[in-house]
């Protein structure tokens, strides 16, 4: 492992599989065959997944730890994969933590000149500024304005909040930063099974919900749930984490269990996907576009101030949208291109 590589990506033969305790297992493979594809400190990436080659036993066999120091080893099937020789540094002089400073592979990036200044109309990241509550589910990420097209993102939830957003389609003509909405969070069931009314309630395993929420009830078939209506607002009551009850009014949820107002329930809808949306605030996130810039007239160098190996911090929370760039080695020979396309757009 050089100190300074400068191949973004290398020639990487056949596939790998790789267990949870970092063997891997190549399937037409040269990991050691002149002249050897793989040496030990390059990075295997399977997806956007970063792995460190401690040793090689083999063509087909060596083992690995996880990219992220400190991180747990996701093990893999059979998978395409690319090499890349990213700076000793990262691999090894920085403390383990995966907070974006420092020890975390993924946000280094091996740049070249025409990445340098490259999409400036493109949406590379999307930062969450505010995860909300009680998502149950991923919500719909929505991109709009800014003038451009075709940008498209998924959403990944924990604990109820939207946690990350990943970029799935870098979209064009961006001039300006768009906007970026998500839904609010929803309870979807089947409304047509036998489980979801129990007496005057409702079991929804896991429903995440809070009593005095208020929610908005939707339905895909012909027939509703009881006697609920298409578009009603409702206001829950919990009962334990698995069962509901609703009412006509928040007052009359809080002051439950009376039964003043309580919707009970009068039989089964014939729908596959019924939804409670839940009717508080929906997760905010911010998009940023690309290192470059488009004037209409003039294109130029963004952010990064070098080609080379360049360390990308993502903004959060107040932060959240604002792209930093440090360059860790300038060089004006990285070669290759390790996925990064969305990060780093090629045009």
């Amino acid at each position: 492992m050089s100190l300074w590589g400068n191949k973004d990506s290398k020639t990487a033969t056949g596939t790998v599989a790789i267990d949870a305790a970092g063997i891997v297992t190549g399937s037409g493979t040269l990991f050691l065959t002149p002249p050897a594809e793989a040496k030990i400190g390059n990075y295997i990436r399977v997806g956007t997944e970063d792995y460190v080659i401690v040793t090689i036993t083999s063509d087909t066999v060596a083992l690995v730890r996880a990219g992220v120091q400190g991180a747990t080893l996701t093990a893999r099937g059979a998978s395409a994969y690319t090499l890349s020789e990213k700076p000793a540094y990262v691999a090894v002089s920085e403390s383990g933590t995966t907070s974006g400073d420092s020890g975390n592979s993924t946000k280094v990036y091996g740049v070249d000149v025409v990445e340098q200044s490259a999409g400036g109309d493109n949406v590379v990241s999307i930062a969450v500024q505010n995860g909300g509550t009680q998502y149950l589910y991923a919500p719909n990420v929505v991109i709009t304005g800014g003038g451009g097209a075709s940008a498209a993102a998924t959403a990944t939830v924990s604990g109820g909040a939207v946690t990350t957003i990943a970029v799935t389609n870098g979209g064009s003509s961006y001039e300006t930063v768009p906007t970026v909405t998500l839904d609010q969070p929803k309870i979807i069931f089947n409304g047509a099974s036998s489980s979801v009314i129990v007496g005057d309630g409702y079991a929804l395993a896991g429903h995440l919900f809070v009593t005095g929420n208020e929610v908005r009830y939707s339905w895909s078939g012909s027939v509703p749930v009881g006697n609920l209506v298409n578009g009603d607002h409702k206001w829950v009551r919990v009962i334990d984490a698995g069962h509901i009850e609703l009412y006509d009014s928040q007052a009359q949820a809080l002051a439950a269990p009376s039964t003043a107002g309580l919707h009970a329930p009068t039989g089964l809808g014939d729908g596959t996907e019924d939804v409670f949306v839940i009717l508080v605030a929906a997760a905010t996130a911010i998009a940023a576009k690309g290192t470059g810039f488009t004037d209409g007239v003039n294109t130029g160098i963004g952010h990064v101030t070098h080609a080379g190996w360049v360390r990308r911090t993502v903004g959060t929370g107040n932060r959240a949208g604002r792209v930093q760039y440090e360059t860790l080695v300038a060089s004006g020979s990285i070669i290759g291109d390790q996925s990064d396309d969305i990060e780093f757009p090629d045009a």
